[in-house]
């Protein structure tokens, strides 16, 4: 009898952790200028709370796991790429990446990839976060060039009125 019970408690426990599921957590678009770098934040919570200490993560454009992977290895990536140390990984729950000196080629769809290990394997995907990248403007602020324009204008309504002036004897009088 005590072995049947000591087998169910066994089998109870391994069931739920063979029934692991992993929430991943994206927001849905973030906007960035050309030129300046993106936090592209994944977040995930585990079904039961005991805590693991291994596990990986992956990011992929596009599509998930055919999609082109955002990694140091991509040369599309290399040097650009900042990613979740083992730390902020596993106690903090968090896969976030940051990407440097982005490129409106870098604009698409962003899928997070969490695996954790338990007695298996167990994956789980967010739905994705849309990097929409714009072109910065090259020029000065829209502000100044009105600024200048009035100034210039100014300038020009100054000069001929003076110079109206030195043909009217009376002007200066």
């Amino acid at each position: 009898m005590l072995e049947e019970e000591t087998l169910l408690i066994i089998l109870a426990a391994l069931q739920g952790l063979l029934s692991q599921t992993i929430h991943v957590s994206q927001i849905p678009i973030i906007w960035a200028k050309e030129g300046s770098p993106v936090t592209i934040p994944c977040d995930y919570n585990i079904s039961d709370k005991n805590s693991t200490s291994m596990g990986s993560y992956k990011w992929y454009r596009d599509m998930i796991k055919s999609g082109l992977e955002v990694s140091e290895n991509n040369h599309n990536y290399s040097g650009r790429l900042s990613t979740a140390d083992t730390d902020q990984f596993i106690s903090k729950r968090s896969a976030t990446i940051v990407l440097y000196s982005v490129e409106v080629e870098d604009s698409g769809m962003y899928y997070c990839e969490v695996t954790l290990q338990f007695i298996h394997a167990v994956s789980g995907y967010g739905n994705g976060t849309f990097l929409n990248v714009t072109v910065s403007s090259s020029g000065p602020p829209s502000y100044l060039v009105m600024n200048i324009i009035r100034l210039i204008l100014g300038v020009l309504v100054f000069l001929v009125a003076l110079s109206v002036c030195l043909f009217q004897p009376r002007c200066f009088l």
